[in-house]
C-alpha cells in the first residue's frame, strides 16, 4: 500500500481543479487528477533534459555539488554537518546556503571556501572546497615559447663605410647644445666670474 503526504496547494488552484473535474465528469478524483499532473510534469522534464532520472544537485558559485554530498565544518564548540538534499543545501532541516551553515556552526562568519570540508558521494577522500574549486576550474594553457632569436649579423664591410659616411654626413647633436635658457651662457663657451 503506498502511504500518503500531504501538499500544500493555493486555495484559488484547488478551486479551479475541482470546477473543472466537476465539468468534465469522469469520475476521476482531485487525488488522481493531481497525481497524474506531477507524473505528467516528471515525464515532460526527463524528456527536456533526456535523462531517465531526474539528478539533483547545489550549484555552489563555479562548484557544483551533486545530490547526497555532505559538507562539514569544525566550530569553536561543535562539528556542524549539512547535505544536498535535491537542488537545496540543507542543514537542521532547513535550506541554508555555505556562508549561513559556516555562520551557524562557528558562531561567527568566515570563509566558507577554507572551512567547509566536502564529502562526494562517489566516495572519494573529503577534501576543502577551496581544493575542489580550484581542480574544477580549467587550468589556463601555458603560451607557446617564443623562437630563440638569432644573434645580429654585422654587416659586411661595403655597407659599414656607408653608414659611416652619413654618420660624417649628419652629426650627432647634443640636446644641452641645443637648449638655451635665458641668463645661462652655453655650455660650449667659458664661465666667468662667479
Amino acid at each position: 500500500m503506498f502511504s500518503h503526504t500531504a501538499l500544500a496547494v493555493p486555495t484559488s488552484t484547488l478551486h479551479r481543479l475541482l470546477d473543472h473535474l466537476r465539468r468534465e465528469g469522469g469520475g476521476v478524483t482531485p487525488e488522481e487528477a493531481v497525481e497524474a499532473a506531477i507524473n505528467l510534469w516528471l515525464e515532460r522534464k526527463q524528456e527536456d533534459t533526456g535523462d531517465e532520472t531526474i539528478a539533483g544537485g547545489y550549484q555552489w558559485k563555479s562548484l557544483f555539488l551533486p545530490e547526497g554530498t555532505k559538507l562539514t565544518v569544525v566550530g569553536r564548540h561543535s562539528a556542524g554537518y549539512a547535505r544536498v538534499i535535491g537542488d537545496q543545501l540543507i542543514h537542521h532541516g532547513l535550506p541554508t546556503s555555505p556562508n549561513r551553515f559556516v555562520l551557524a556552526v562557528g558562531g561567527y562568519v568566515r570563509n566558507a571556501w577554507n572551512d567547509v570540508m566536502v564529502h562526494l558521494p562517489d566516495g572519494s577522500r573529503p577534501k576543502l572546497a577551496a581544493i575542489l574549486r580550484r581542480e574544477s576550474q580549467p587550468q589556463p594553457q601555458p603560451a607557446p615559447r617564443p623562437a630563440p632569436a638569432k644573434a645580429p649579423q654585422t654587416a659586411p664591410a661595403a655597407k659599414r663605410s656607408i653608414a659611416m659616411e652619413s654618420a660624417t654626413e649628419w652629426p650627432f647633436i647634443e640636446r644641452r647644445s641645443v637648449r638655451t635658457y635665458p641668463g645661462d651662457i652655453p655650455f660650449d663657451q667659458p664661465r666667468t666670474g662667479g
